[in-house]
C-alpha cells in the first residue's frame, strides 16, 4: 500500500452557494487539481461573477479559516467591497484601522 500518503490524485472542491432564508442554491463549483490554481484563486473566481456579472445582491460573503488566514485574499475582498464574514485562525493579527509603519517619538531619558 504505497499510495496511502500520496496526493497525486487529490482533488479539492471550492463551492459557491447563495442562501435566502432557509433556501440554499449551489451557484458554482470548481475543482483544484494540483498546481494549476490555488483554492484562493478559485474562490475569487466564484465571488466576483456572482456579485458583479450576474448582478445578484449579495448581503455578505462567508468563508472558512483556510481562506480567512490569507491576508492577500482578505485585502482583495476589501477592495471588491462585498461585506464578508471570515472565520480566522486565533493567531491571526487583525487591525481595525489601517496599519501605518512609523518611527516612535523619542522620549527624553528613555533608550530606544
Amino acid at each position: 500500500m504505497d499510495n496511502l500518503e500520496k496526493t497525486e490524485n487529490c482533488q479539492v472542491g471550492v463551492f459557491g452557494a447563495l442562501c435566502g432564508g432557509s433556501l440554499v442554491s449551489l451557484v458554482q463549483a470548481k475543482l483544484s487539481m494540483g498546481s494549476e490554481e490555488s483554492k484562493i484563486d478559485l474562490a475569487k473566481e466564484i465571488i466576483h461573477p456572482v456579485g458583479w456579472k450576474l448582478k445578484v445582491k449579495v448581503r455578505w460573503v462567508c468563508f472558512d479559516a483556510f481562506h480567512g488566514r490569507d491576508s492577500n485574499f482578505l485585502c482583495s475582498l476589501i477592495k471588491m467591497r462585498p461585506p464578508f464574514v471570515a472565520y480566522v485562525p486565533d493567531n491571526l493579527h487583525i487591525w481595525l484601522e489601517p496599519f501605518q509603519m512609523r518611527v516612535p517619538v523619542r522620549e527624553p531619558g528613555k533608550r530606544g
